[in-house]
């Protein structure tokens, strides 16, 4: 999936590529078989990150809001790990 990040760049804001790597970021330290206090701080950090810079979504006119059911369940990862 991170081959999608260079392929991005230069034709959206840099904004929305370090949206797309916070998210994508937060996605890959899920899905690892084990964690530790290590990479819960890794994920924690990139959920921070992602909604952080997701702003850009706003402010250029793709998006009006963030009321996503799919994007408010990353802020449980955490706790149910």
């Amino acid at each position: 999936m991170k081959i999608y990040l260079p392929c991005i760049e230069g034709y959206v804001p840099d904004d929305m590529v370090r949206t797309m790597q916070a998210f994508l970021d937060f996605v890959y330290i899920v899905r690892q078989e084990t964690h530790n206090e290590s990479s819960l701080r890794e994920l924690e950090n990139a959920l921070r990150r992602f909604k952080h810079s997701r702003q850009v979504f706003l402010t250029t006119g793709v998006r009006k809001d963030f009321k996503l059911p799919c994007q408010h369940s990353m802020v449980h990862y955490l706790t149910l790990i």
